[in-house]
């Protein structure tokens, strides 16, 4: 298509304004940011997923309160409904206009099976899907979060940029250089962002590797930016209490991609919550493990005598502070959750948990005490080394559990969440292929028909969807081609696409790399991370 022709395109695209449950949308929210366009850089916010999905995402809060801040740009929210096609086009919430009327599209990434969306989304917009085939008639496409800060690569043929870090880091030099280069030559554009610390370019390939920016200290607050009860946690004021994590769990992708760990400030904390409380009576604290922050039982404190309500995120097992169960029990928090991941003291030592059976169960056990009503453990299945014996180990724990707590007398009820296990770049694990889908499937069939009798629930992540999940984590540029065909995100695309373009995607997702081998992430990869994880991912293998 010709310049003019796009140009003219773009205008139509413009012009078109579907009211698709805009009004009722917008006029269900509060704290939307509505500006006037002259004289704004305009940026579109896309989150490739459904608006009741995306809206309970801090992430996108955080980007658009962000760049809404400044008075020189204006930031508006996408999502994905389907489609014209389907009678939902992808056009934003605040205005209806499509993305050919931004200067950047900022996509925030947190799942990999969102990569499904992108294509979908650029193309109901009359975008090119290919990064290549669009020149500066077309916004840029930009993708950050914590699967592009991972592995870029399997999108990297629909992005012009990414961003490897954080979002309070990154844009105050990101913003300024969109603005000055606004319609500028594309390619002139990319090579000035290619220069910024933290910015990945996969036209401009980096002379050594990108190193992650973030701040060194979190002094802006990340909560809910815009309050709706369309969304599945709608009903409360979300906040970020804490951010990365210390642990050092083999699995866990958090460590890799947000350390160092760090924390909101308490009087910080307690100055959202007192805002969050003119919208919503009830506060959600958020954080890979809300209970180490140093004042975490202060916090619960403070908050339960401003009359909050309270849910939390998940609760490290050890430590487990006592007065913090307590505070947490008066503050009308029903529900706790807590992640042993594995039921066996031997694949807790192959992923370095550092817990012991009996720290899970003198958990289970104070859970019960302080009245709770509910308590959910997070497991994996399909572990590197994992056997059936582990498996009965893991049954086994989660009856002793139920045991200790039914001994108490409070009716406290247990609840298994598993995931199959998928092997995530920036860990030691990073090397390992996913386990068989149909073995993990069969070991979940078990658990079930064992504990479901015992009234102990059981839900779980489909092993099928975790195996495509697998394939994008590690996957190099090549999958663009089988994202591009599978048109949607159900299981169902993805094996119409493998088929059509004759692609083994249980093979792939069970691909093992050699520690030679240059990964598809390798343009990311730190050299003194890169050493740390080896030694670990050596120390776990002579335990396999």
């Amino acid at each position: 298509m010709a310049r003019k022709d796009r140009l003219k395109n773009r205008k139509e695209l413009s012009r078109t304004r579907v009211s698709y449950a805009s009004s009722e949308r917008v006029a269900g929210e509060s704290g939307v940011v509505i500006k006037d366009w002259g004289g704004r850089l305009p940026l579109a916010v896309a989150y490739p997923n459904s608006y009741y999905v995306g809206m309970s995402n801090l992430g996108l809060h955080t980007l658009y309160r962000l760049i809404n801040n400044y008075p020189q740009y204006l930031a508006e929210r996408f999502f994905w409904e389907g489609g014209a096609a389907k009678g939902r086009p992808t056009l934003s919430v605040e205005s209806r206009r499509p993305f050919t009327d931004y200067v950047a599209v900022l996509f925030t990434l947190s799942y990999e099976l969102d990569f499904l969306n992108i294509p979908s989304m650029l193309a109901d917009c009359g975008m090119p899907l290919y990064a290549r085939e669009r020149d500066e008639t077309f916004p840029l496409v930009i993708g950050g979060g914590a699967c592009i800060m991972s592995n870029p690569a399997p999108a990297a043929d629909f992005f012009d940029v990414f961003c490897i870090g954080e979002a309070e880091a990154i844009l105050p030099e990101l913003l300024p250089v969109l603005a000055e280069t606004a319609g500028e030559p594309k390619g002139l554009v990319l090579e000035r962002l290619a220069k910024i610390p933290g910015l990945y370019v996969p036209s401009v390939p980096p002379e050594k590797p990108v190193e992650r920016v973030f701040p060194a200290e979190l002094t802006q607050g990340a909560g809910t930016a815009v309050f709706s009860k369309a969304t599945e946690l709608g009903e409360m004021y979300l906040m970020e209490v804490e951010r990365g994590c210390g642990h050092q769990c083999r699995f866990c992708l958090v460590a890799g991609v947000f350390c160092p760990l760090r924390y909101h400030p308490l009087e910080l904390l307690l100055k959202q919550a007192e805002e969050g409380m003119l919208e919503r009576k009830r506060i959600g604290l958020v954080g890979p493990v809300v209970s180490d922050h140093p004042q975490a039982t202060e916090l619960i404190s403070r908050l339960r005598g401003m009359g909050v309500g309270l849910s939390i995120s998940s609760l490290r097992i050890k430590p487990l502070p006592e007065k913090m169960l307590g505070e947490l029990a008066l503050s009308g928090v029903s529900s706790l959750a807590m992640a042993p991941e594995a039921g066996s003291e031997r694949l807790r030592r192959i992923i370095r948990k550092g817990i012991t059976e009996d720290d899970i169960i003198r958990a289970a056990a104070l859970v019960a005490e302080k009245g709770f009503r509910q308590l959910k453990f997070y497991f994996m299945l399909g572990l590197p080394g994992e056997t059936d014996e582990d498996i009965e180990e893991m049954i086994k724990l989660a009856e002793k559990a139920q045991q200790v707590m039914s001994a108490a007398g409070r009716g406290v009820r247990l609840s298994l969440n598993i995931a199959p296990f998928v092997p995530k770049p920036s860990t030691p694990f990073q090397w390992l292929g996913m386990e068989d889908a149909v073995l993990v499937k069969r070991r979940l069939d078990i658990i079930r028909l064992r504990l479901e009798g015992q009234g102990i629930e059981v839900r779980a992540e489909s092993p099928e969807m975790s195996q495509i999940q697998a394939v994008l984590s590690r996957g190099d540029v090549s999958l663009s081609k089988l994202l591009a065909a599978a048109g949607g995100d159900s299981l169902a695309c993805w094996k119409r696409a493998a088929k059509l373009l004759e692609v083994d995607s249980p093979s792939l997702a069970k691909t093992r790399f050699d520690l030679a081998d240059k990964l598809p992430w390798h343009m990311l990869e730190n050299p003194k991370q890169r050493q740390r994880l080896e030694a670990e991912y050596k120390a776990a293998t002579k335990e396999i």
